[in-house]
């Protein structure tokens, strides 16, 4: 944004893990900030506008403003009339107004703001600035051109269609197909209504289309779709469908849609080449040239790579179309150029097939590889030319140019006797003897041309005058004879040569140099040159065995990795008389060895420096460059290279197990040292499901265990992982538990619908069943348990409290007694030791009952209370007091021992929840209200208003009062009653919070369980259950307990 600048912000940073968008905006709407938020991330940006707890969006992508027509169209909001004309003359999305209320254009407006900062909750990287209103000049502020939305509305709305995509993402296919209606509804929906909606935009429109036209917000649209298409309501059109759809929109003159058509028929049926010619054409039509090369390319690598010769005929056509809408001088077309050669002198095609002159073409490459000084391309293309027309003397003859250049004496005898061949072939005497002489010139001892020279001056020669014959047979006698005396002084001189070549050759024996005897052999007779040689064989011999001894002893020091052992071993056995040959292997594989580690040390400490710079990206990089260097693989050191890796993840520490190598203990953000070959990585912690991390250094993993949860593929240096919170425990029950869990002599308590009260002990490490108990028959136990000196109590929904003796083997009911019957509930009784009294509600009475004991002989209430209407909530005890909530809206103050009323409080709600009591204050919620109550004499403290009703009690923890409500939200005052915080849920809270010295534990309606930092009410973790009723967590040391359709635990980690 350009008249906003970093350097005037106050709060700023980068986004990632440790900083979530989420907590930025919590952050800023806690603490009713005014100013603007900038968001950036590589090319992306975005700027909000934040109003106290209220957020706006400055600027809306125009590409999303553009589709507005359209979604006023197909939800009927404007005519098809008036549809055209708005496609003829908008400029901006003001001139709208002239069709269409304002108040619908800024409801669109809302809806696509609202969905594109929701979007933006997406991002895991990037960086944060705020600026205040107040220090920004009046000419520099922006605002939002939509309403302003509620901060925490919006953060939960990201959460939700950030948790739902990933399903919705399984059930749409491919966005580029085409859809048609195929079961019709059972009833026409509106076109304004979402369903309706979506039905009708859907036909013959892509899913980008539909999403993008929809009058809703595209979260919205994607999740009716997915609906639609998965109740098969919706399908992809089928091929037949395509081509006709192709065919219309051409003559309907858009051609965009009928190459989209065009593009997916190419994907279901990759080798129609029919689709090919239909798709190029459509390009064509659009002067699409970029997107029409790249599909040249994907055609000519599908039939190129067919082994097949229509295929290959097919490919090379295209190949030449493709270079045919290049520019000429380009080197892409050269490139193409040069591939349609090789393709026809290979013989893989026919160059009449794709009109060219092969060997034209081929010169006027070679022209453009001389003039671009390619020259040794140049000479691949001429040598494969020749063997394409070995008849072409023209090709020969620039051969020869070449050779004479570059002095290669070689391929002038070859390129002479060919041409001489070629002219033989035709008759050509005079160009036949001219080129067989220049071949002799070049290779004297090549006899056998003589006779053929012979013969064509033979043959030349009956085509003149006797005369002439005879002054050429005289010239060649005379020559003849001087030949001979030539030869005979010549052989007189080998002679005294020959002495003199055989001592230099024992000389050169003696002194081991047999580069020089064996030179020296040549000019030998063959007698003494057959004992020598076998002299010379024998020191040959032997020279050969010690050199390569010595190589074999230098390639098994390479093998091992010792690459400097083994260059010593070769410089050692370098020596002065060292045959030449011998020497030249030696220094060969020496030079070799000296580069590859001259080169790895050089990598290596680029490497090293670039991590000691803490660059660990580029070092990264650099090593794995040195261990995919097929050179430094049997380099010891190469093989011992570990790579720096950093993993950031949500624990602040994981056990990491690399392979088969045992685990370490790894904390989050510090570097981790690995090979670069490891196949993957397991993180673990107890409580929490497995991450696998696996290598993707080269390029992703091909296979990989599908059912893995939690998989992360590590390309760079750098890599968030998330491992999942899990259920350490879980024991079955027979029945729904809808009652709170009773902690007691180191074991948990609970009741079950199934008439059963459980009992759990080994809490510590892993719980356990101790044992169950069923009371009767429908008693369907739906309250909580209460125990004291080995008697359990529980109310029943049957009209009885029962005691049962858990110090006895069978659990025996030693205590049963009728009560007023009521409707099922939860309500459970509380019991005052000091005064050796139960206290529990039943219908629209409230009881107080002695502990049971052995001698007791008529169990029978001290006193009871007699309301107007039910008691719902248990009581809570302070001292003498007892406190009670009923549903007559009245809050109630006992004396335990007396039953004599103290005081009562009309609140006007009926209450369900009970009291939590800390140091002379009784806190408890009712709708809508949080109430601090002064127990000795029941005046209110004060008061605070909350959001829905409360069923759950308050829980005290940390100088905190924390209470839960039915409009999914969890409040968090200080005992003072201040604001502090509060989080909203997924789901109704009807459960009582608990909390220790570092976090608040939750339970939904929804089957949701939260913890959340107790000091910022930030989420920690979540986990989904999913049963509809669970009871209030229980902490018990490092174990969270959970009561349910099962007994849960979790580890509190």
């Amino acid at each position: 944004m350009q008249n906003f600048s970093k350097t005037n912000s106050k709060f700023y940073g980068d986004l990632d893990i440790h900083m979530t968008l989420s907590d930025v905006f919590e952050t800023l709407g806690s603490k009713k900030r005014n100013g603007w938020l900038v968001i950036a991330h590589e090319e992306q940006e975005a700027c909000f506008y934040f109003d106290g707890n209220s957020v706006g969006l400055i600027d809306i992508p125009d590409t999303e403003i553009s589709f507005i027509p359209e979604k006023l169209y197909y939800s009927s909001k404007i005519s098809s009339e008036i549809y055209q004309k708005i496609q003829k003359q908008k400029t901006s999305f003001h001139f709208l107004e002239n069709y269409v209320d304002k108040k619908e254009i800024a409801k669109l407006l809302d809806t696509i703001a609202f969905d594109e900062i929701c979007k933006f909750f997406r991002w895991k990287k990037g960086y944060f600035y705020f600026i205040e209103e107040s220090s920004m000049e009046g000419s520099a502020k922006k605002y939002p051109v939509s309403s302003m939305f509620d901060a925490r509305d919006l953060l939960m709305e990201a959460t939700r269609r950030w948790d739902e995509w990933a399903e919705i993402e399984k059930k749409i296919p491919r966005y580029e197909e085409i859809f048609q209606h195929n079961i019709m509804p059972q009833k026409e929906q509106p076109k304004d209504e979402p369903l309706g909606n979506i039905w009708y935009i859907a036909k013959e429109h892509t899913l980008e289309e539909i999403i993008h036209f929809s009058y809703f917000s595209s979260f919205t649209a994607y999740k009716i779709f997915s609906s639609l298409f998965s109740n098969k309501q919706l399908r992809v059109m089928t091929e037949e469908e395509l081509l006709e759809y192709a065919k219309k929109e051409k003559i309907n003159g858009n051609f965009y849609k009928e190459t989209v058509a065009y593009r997916i028929l190419y994907r279901k049926t990759p080798s129609n080449i029919n689709i090919y010619d239909l798709l190029i054409e459509s390009y064509k039509k659009q002067n699409r040239l970029e997107e029409l090369k790249a599909f040249y390319q994907e055609i000519f690598n599908f039939l190129f790579t067919k082994n097949v010769p229509e295929y290959r005929i097919k490919a090379a056509k295209y190949l030449k179309n493709w270079k045919d809408i290049l520019s000429a001088n380009s080197q892409e077309a050269f490139q193409k150029r040069l591939l349609l050669l090789e393709m026809v002198l290979s013989k893989e095609i026919d160059a009449s097939v794709i009109g060219i002159e092969a060997v034209s073409e081929g010169l006027s490459l070679i022209e453009q590889c001389l003039r671009e000084k390619q020259d040794c391309m140049a000479l691949e293309t001429l040598k494969k030319l020749i063997q394409y027309a070995p008849e072409d003397i023209s090709l020969r003859e620039r051969m020869v140019k070449i050779a004479l250049e570059n002095k290669d004496s070689d391929e002038l005898i070859q390129q002479y006797e060919a041409i001489a061949k070629i002219y033989e072939k035709q008759n050509n005497l005079g160009k036949t003897e001219e080129f067989y002489r220049k071949l002799l010139a070049l290779s004297p001892a090549r006899i056998d041309i003589l006779p053929k020279i012979k013969s064509l001056s033979a043959r030349k020669m009956n085509s003149v005058e006797q005369k002439r014959k005879l002054i050429y047979i005289v010239a060649i006698s005379v020559i003849a004879i001087f030949l001979y005396i030539c030869y005979s002084s010549y052989q007189s001189n080998i002679k005294e040569e020959m002495e003199a070549y055989k001592k230099e050759v024992f000389l050169a024996i003696e002194r081991g140099d047999l580069d020089r005897a064996s030179s020296l052999l040549q000019y030998l007779e063959e007698e003494e040159r057959e004992k020598i040689a076998e002299k010379i064989n024998a020191k040959w011999e032997d020279a050969e065995q010690q050199i390569n001894y010595i190589l074999g002893q230098a390639d098994r020091l390479q093998e091992q990795g010792d690459m400097k052992a083994a260059l010593k071993t070769l410089t050692q056995a370098l020596k002065p008389s060292m045959p030449e040959r011998f020497r030249q292997k030696i220094l060969l594989r020496q030079g070799n060895i000296q580069e590859s580690l001259s080169s790895f040390e050089k990598a290596l400490s680029k490497a090293q420096s670039l991590e000691q710079k803490k660059d660990l990206e580029n070092a990264l990089q650099c090593y794995l460059e040195i261990w995919k260097d097929f050179k430094f693989k049997k380099i010891r050191e190469r093989n011992q290279i570990k790579v720096p890796v950093i993993l950031y993840i949500n624990l602040p520490e994981v056990n990491v197990a690399m392979d088969n190598e045992p685990s370490l203990l790894y904390q989050s953000g510090n570097v981790l040292y690995c090979s670069p070959g490891f196949q993957k990585m397991t993180l673990s912690m107890t409580g929490y499901h497995n991450a696998i991390v696996y290598n993707a250094f080269f390029s992703a993993p091909e296979t990989w265990i599908s059912q893995e949860k939690n998989v992360y593929f590590l390309p760079g240096a750098t890599k968030e992982v998330s491992l999942s919170k899990d259920i350490f425990a879980s024991f079955p029950l027979g029945g729904q538990s809808e009652g709170e869990l009773c902690y007691a002599d180191n074991k948990v308590f609970m009741a079950c619908k199934d008439d059963y009260v459980y009992a759990f002990e080994n809490l510590q490490s892993q719980p356990s069943l101790k044992w169950k108990k069923k009371i009767g028959t429908s008693v369907s136990l739906s309250s909580s348990p209460c125990y004291y000196e080995k008697i359990l109590y529980i109310k029943g929904n049957d009209g009885y409290f029962y005691a049962l003796d858990t110090a006895q083997e069978e659990i025996p009911v030693v205590g049963k007694l009728p009560i007023e019957w009521s409707a099922m509930t939860n309500s459970f009784a509380t019991a005052s030791l000091a005064y050796k009294t139960l206290l529990f509600g039943s219908n629209t009475k409230l009881f107080a009952l002695p502990l049971f004991h052995k001698e007791i002989r008529a169990w029978e209430p001290k006193w009871s209370f007699s309301a107007s209407y039910p008691i719902k909530a248990p009581p809570a005890i302070f001292q003498d007091k007892a406190i009670v909530g009923g549903m007559d809206g009245f809050l109630y103050c006992f004396h335990i021992l007396s039953g004599s009323l103290l005081w009562k409080y009309r609140i006007g709600f009926p209450i369900l929840s009970y009291a939590a009591i800390s140091e002379n204050v009784a806190y408890i919620g009712v709708y809508g209200t949080l109430y601090a109550f002064e127990i000795n004499r029941g005046t209110v403290l004060w008061t605070k208003e909350i959001g829905g009703i409360v069923e759950g009690a308050v829980e005290i923890g940390n100088n905190m009062v924390f209470v839960a409500t039915y409009n999914r939200t969890l409040y968090a005052f200080s005992t003072k009653g201040e604001p502090v915080w509060d989080f909203k849920a997924n789901g109704v809270l009807k459960t009582k919070p608990s909390a220790n010295e570092k976090s608040v534990f939750i339970c939904c309606e929804q089957g949701w369980l939260y913890t959340l930092d107790i000091k910022t009410g930030r989420l920690i973790w979540k986990y989904y259950i999913g049963d509809e009723y669970l009871s209030s967590p229980m902490i018990i040391e490092n174990k969270i307990l959970i009561g349910g359709k099962r007994l849960y635990t979790f580890l509190n980690n």
